[in-house]
């Protein structure tokens, strides 16, 4: 997707049992590789007591993409989360499964299928979220167009960032950078020419 790319829309937990053995997955939404480490840290001190903790995360900008089998047999752990995850198409999500072992051997195609079954499971419950491409706004207008500029925004796609009450009202809006265009055009109509518009930063966000 050239205008945006999917993550994780929430912090979510999951559990299972596959003979005996207890698999948690933990999934994050994470912006940078110190995020991910950080929140993979986390889990590996609160399950310490573990017998593995395989990570995966996938990151947009830069490009990143890592794993580990923590101590399972290679390929059979942390590079089928990866899979998962890239198979869903998602970034800045990062995945830790805990392993608890319950005395019974899976072998390599039981535990690839087992740390799949726990990242997909999860990353469904959590879902995903849209980030595309958006630019900040920064509307300043008379206070007697409040109401006009609260009907506009009724009407379209936007998140608020703050709205101050000064010599005239200073509100911060991020819209998608495809809207831009028009809703620049339309504001210019409504407010006859009545309000200042200024770009402070593009970037990516995630819009309802």
């Amino acid at each position: 997707m050239e205008n945006g790319y999917k993550v994780t829309a929430c912090d979510c937990t999951t559990e299972f049992i596959e003979k005996k053995s207890r698999f948690i997955c933990h999934i994050k939404y994470v912006e940078t590789e110190k995020d991910a480490q950080d929140f993979i840290n986390e889990i590996r001190t609160a399950h310490n007591d573990a017998t593995h903790n395989c990570t995966a995360y996938r990151l947009w900008s830069p490009r990143t993409e890592r794993f580990s089998d923590d101590g399972e047999p290679s390929g059979t752990a942390g590079m089928p989360m990866l899979e998962v995850l890239k198979k869903e198409d998602v970034y800045n999500t990062c995945v830790v499964v805990t392993r608890y072992f319950g005395g019974i051997l899976l072998g390599a195609g039981g535990l690839i299928r087992a740390y799949s079954r726990s990242v997909a499971q999860t990353l469904a419950k959590a879902k995903t979220a849209l980030r595309l491409e958006s630019v900040t706004l920064e509307l300043t207008f008379e206070y007697k167009s409040y109401s006009k500029a609260e009907k506009y925004l009724e009407n379209i796609t936007y998140n608020r960032v703050s709205c101050d009450f000064g010599q005239n009202v200073c509100l911060v809006i991020t819209v998608m950078k495809e809207q831009l265009e028009k809703i620049q055009t339309e504001l210019a109509d409504i407010f006859c020419g009545r309000l200042a518009i200024r770009r402070i930063s593009c970037g990516f966000d995630s819009f309802k």
